[in-house]
């Protein structure tokens, strides 16, 4: 393990190889390397917290923050991070002007990271790095940041804030140890720790970052907008054990507003949402222009969440909203492949709340399909294919709320086991309604049994017009059928069946 001399002192940097993850060259114009700071030793092992021969790291954080701190619009600050710090964690300016440049980091196995970043000392009780100006600005009043729900209005944004090709190691712990010693491994019931946490900013450039153990979500982002989140790795590594329990490790997760963001080329490992749209958290508001794209969850707790509650927040001043979403080429497997909703019934009042929703072009391998408790306008899933060896659960099951319009588009159903359940249930949690439902396209893999029906109703749920074309008949008795009779017939006014 290479050791490089200078105004910094024991600066280790890790192995150089290919495995490291790096996205661009070290900027043009002005930048200032950490190790010449003086104040910064850059002495710790990514994966242990102390230095390579086993003793304490020094706090690289104060002296980091300080930096930073000179940031105007006029000056914007560039620091490389050409080593490895532990820090008690790095605020930069709430008005943005900042930036952190690693150069270069990666695993060994399973849980060895090498290379550049930071590492979260223990008891520090705080983000990583988070845009503030004081000791947890992000928490004021003791609050999440900017709150969990958080009355008001959200101040202007500020501007340009680039973090990339670096890793962090959180140190998350037990509530005793790590980063967190609240007794709660999380933080505390009202702030939690994140990994990076960032808001109100527009102009925001995550890249080639490494996120490692975190407290909880390893990125989040409130009140952000022209944000760019791209080939990183999200890694709260606990795995699920049976019967499946949250852990809270989030990888991506935007809360309201927010707007045009695209999130690409990324890989999740994560004990939560892999990535959650939730318009309500924060300050609560719309979140709108989403693409995610070419990305791929190896484990979490879902691959998407999106949720609006359907409803103001309870402050009244904010209507959440997710709207204008577009999900390409994101694959991969999970406890349930998307949820619409927070996981609980609501009475959800508004209308439409969730709209233009696309999902294409991509594999979900998943215990459950999706879920769904809001009150939609459209949701489409297109060229989507379902694998799951459970035998209980539909492709969506529609808990409660209202849908305008769905539409599943050449779906594909596989499974290894023969029995299959039908392809939408409607009103499992409460009463639910769909003004129309279109199947256009849908066949299966590694199934021989007849599906029992496309539509399951549930009491006091009804669909007002099913349209379905270009369905395996071998498997599938289409609407018009007498085996689908008593489940949508009754209950829809309308319905038409065509090849």
């Amino acid at each position: 393990m290479p050791l490089l001399s200078g105004c910094g002192t024991n600066v280790y940097r890790g192995e150089a190889t290919a495995d490291y993850s790096f996205t661009e060259p070290l900027p043009a114009g002005p930048f200032t390397y950490i190790s010449a700071l003086g104040c910064a030793k850059q002495d710790v092992d990514l994966s242990t917290g102390l230095t390579i021969t086993g003793g304490p790291a020094h706090d690289d954080g104060p002296c980091i923050t300080a930096a930073l701190a000179k940031a105007t619009a006029e000056h914007p600050v560039v620091l490389v991070q050409d080593g490895a710090s532990l820090v008690s964690s790095i605020h930069g300016p709430a008005a943005g002007h900042w930036s952190i440049v690693g150069r270069g980091a990666g695993f060994h196995g399973a849980d060895t990271l090498f290379g550049t970043g930071f590492f979260q000392k223990a008891g520090t009780n705080d983000d990583v790095i988070f845009n503030g100006d004081g000791p947890h600005a992000g928490c004021p009043s003791g609050y999440s940041d900017p709150g969990f729900i958080t009355p008001g209005l959200p101040p202007p944004r500020g501007n340009g804030v680039t973090l990339r090709d670096f890793a962090i190691n959180g140190n998350r712990g037990n509530g005793g140890n790590g980063n967190s010693t609240t007794g709660d491994p999380r933080g505390t019931g009202t702030c939690w720790f994140m990994g990076i946490d960032l808001m109100d900013l527009d102009d925001v450039l995550i890249s080639g970052v490494t996120f490692y153990n975190t407290s909880t979500y390893n990125l989040r982002l409130s009140d952000v907008g022209q944000a760019t989140v791209q080939h990183s790795l999200f890694a709260n590594m606990g795995l699920l054990p049976p019967g499946y329990y949250s852990q809270n490790g989030d990888g991506t997760h935007v809360n309201g507003p927010a707007n045009d963001i695209s999130i690409h080329d990324n890989y999740y490992i994560t004990t939560d949402d892999a990535i959650a749209l939730n318009a309500p958290e924060g300050w609560g508001g719309l979140i709108t222009n989403i693409n995610i794209s070419n990305s791929f969850v190896q484990q979490g707790g879902s691959m998407l969440r999106a949720y609006t509650n359907s409803s103001s927040v309870p402050t009244g001043d904010a209507l959440p909203v997710v709207s204008n979403i577009t999900v390409d080429n994101l694959n991969g497997s999970a406890y349930i492949c998307a949820f619409f909703g927070d996981g609980f019934l609501h009475n959800v009042t508004r209308r439409g709340t969730i709209k233009n929703f696309l999902w294409k072009n991509s594999t979900c391998a998943a215990e459950f399909g999706s879920g769904l408790t809001e009150n939609v306008a459209d949701i489409t899933f297109s060229n989507y294919r379902w694998i799951s060896d459970r035998s209980a659960n539909p492709f969506l099951d529609i808990k409660g709320g209202h849908v305008d319009r769905l539409a599943l588009q050449n779906i594909t159903l596989e499974r290894s086991w023969d029995v299959v359940p039908a392809l939408v249930r409607v009103g499992t949690g409460q009463a639910a309604t769909v003004d129309e439902l279109s199947i256009d396209g849908l066949r299966f893999n590694g199934i021989s049994d007849r599906l029992r029906q496309l539509v399951l109703l549930l009491p006091q749920s009804f669909i007002t017009r099913i349209d379905v074309k270009d369905v395996t008949s071998d498997y599938v008795d289409v609407v018009d059928n007498a085996a689908l009779a008593g489940t949508i017939a009754k209950s829809s006014r309308s319905a038409t069946a065509g090849r």
